[in-house]
Formats: C-alpha cells, structure tokens, sequence
C-alpha cells in the first residue's frame, strides 16, 4: 500500500512539474520605436513574462495565439474558446522570467479565422511548448537602418553640361543674325548704286 502511495506522488510530481515547465506565458507590455526617418520602419517589441527559468534562449522563435470566449446567447451552449495563432516572436532578449521578442513570421492566413486584430495584442498567450531554433533558409528579422538612394552623378554631370552649352547656343544665334542684317544692307546698296569706298556710279563721267 505505501508502494503504490508513493508510486502516484511521484506520477503526481512528475505531472505537475512538467505542466508547470511548459505553463504558457503572455504578453504584457508592448513598446514602439520613435522613426527617425520617414522612410524607417518602426519597430514593436513584445514582453512576455517568462525567460531562462521557463527554457527559452535568445533566438529561438516562439508562437504567439489569441483566445476568443463567447458570449452564451442561450441558444447555444458553448464552454469552449476559440483558439487562433496570430504570429511566431523571434527571442531577441532573455532573462530569468522575461523575455522580449519580435515578430518573425504571421501565421494569419486566407483559412484563418477573421479577427478583430491581426497584430500582437496585450493578453495574447504565448505557447512555450512551441519553442524552436530557426530552420536553415527562413527568413531572420532586419535590425539594419534603411538607407536613402544615392544620387545619380551621371545625370547630375549631363545637366551641368546642358547648363554650360546654352550661352553658346545663344551667342552663335545672335552672330547669325548680324551676319544676315550685313547681307541684306549690302544688297540694299547694290540694288540703288550708291558709289561705295570711294567708286561711282556706271556711265558717270570724270
């Protein structure tokens, strides 16, 4: 009798600490980066309370789902919520019972149940049973600042070129035109016999 006793304490104590290691955590605290360009992303870590204590490491991705009661309508009897993952986390920070994390990867897809909001929301539970390693080839998350584009030197170069052509343009204009205003006074001239640089007119006498 003793043996079998102590034989279910200790099922018992087994039970229970292994219930207790992959308890799930939550999300209790969301913070956003201030964007200090228009074109930078703005990033969102998530807090849950559980860390090192609990088996998570940094780096390792875990899965974030939301739990949705219903109301009883009478009509329908329901004592179940429904359960949906939202989002895997990325660990980017670990303690001893926290850790912060950030978004990896959107499990919402077309099949997925229709939610009143799709990002992480305060109270979102956290799976720990669900931890893992990133798999070879996933995509990681950018902690990289975008860049502006440089200019093009070329083109910055081929205006200044236009730029410096243009007085020329102008000048070989305004040549043309006193050439041709010279041709036309001297057709003038040519046409009425006027005597020029000192010769007279033909059949004139000395």
């Amino acid at each position: 009798m003793n043996i079998f006793i102590s034989t279910i304490s200790f099922l018992a104590v087994i039970i229970f600490s292994y219930q207790d290691v992959y308890a799930d955590a939550s999300i209790f605290f969301v913070k956003k980066s201030l964007k200090m360009e228009n074109d930078e992303q703005a990033k969102h870590d998530y807090y849950l309370n559980a860390g090192q204590a609990d088996g998570l490491k940094r780096g390792m991705i875990v899965k974030v789902y939301r739990k949705i009661p219903f109301q009883d309508t009478g009509i329908v009897k329901l004592n179940e919520e429904l359960q949906v993952n939202v989002m895997e986390l990325k660990l980017i920070h670990v303690q001893d019972k926290l850790s912060v994390g950030r978004v990896f990867k959107s499990l919402i897809g077309k099949d997925s149940p229709v939610l009143d909001y799709s990002a992480i929301m305060i109270g979102d539970q956290v799976s720990i049973a669900s931890k893992r390693w990133p798999k070879k080839g996933e995509s990681k998350v950018s902690m990289k600042r975008k860049t502006k584009p440089k200019p093009n030197k070329e083109v910055a170069v081929t205006e200044k070129s236009f730029a410096s052509k243009a007085p020329r343009k102008m000048e070989s204009k305004i040549e043309q035109e006193s050439k041709q205003e010279k041709e036309i006074e001297k057709d003038q001239r040519a046409q009425k016999e006027v005597p020029i640089s000192g010769e007279f007119q033909s059949g004139a006498t000395l």
